[in-house]
């Protein structure tokens, strides 16, 4: 249900934050740490950027998923085939040991 409607059920630790500093920047991301000294996100592709408490004007939890939506019509059947094949395994692709996770299509995986 998350591919199709990735707003639906956000995890707390999928939830992103916008925050908006006093020089007008705004920063979208996951929140890794926030005190009264400093607020941390991790931004796309992985930077964290921390913004000092006295520099942010507005702070707020997102109510979208990071998440992009329609992915299914962006994709073919086999490309949206083989992003569930993906998702139903136990570790990554090409680790030797994987196996599909209890309860997936055994035609969802060629052999």
């Amino acid at each position: 249900m998350s591919v199709f409607n990735p707003s639906l059920v956000i995890g707390d630790a999928y939830r992103s934050v916008t925050l908006r500093t006093t020089d007008g920047t705004v920063v979208t991301g996951l929140l890794v740490s926030r005190d009264e000294r400093r607020t941390v996100i991790k931004t796309q592709g992985g930077k964290e950027v921390q913004v000092p408490a006295d520099e942010i004007e507005t702070y707020q939890q997102d109510k979208k998923s990071l998440m992009p939506e329609g992915i299914e019509s962006q994709l073919s059947p086999q490309e949206l085939a083989d992003l569930f094949a993906l998702l139903s395994l136990e570790k990554p692709p090409e680790n030797p040991d994987n196996q599909a996770i209890s309860g997936t299509p055994e035609k969802l995986h060629r052999r």
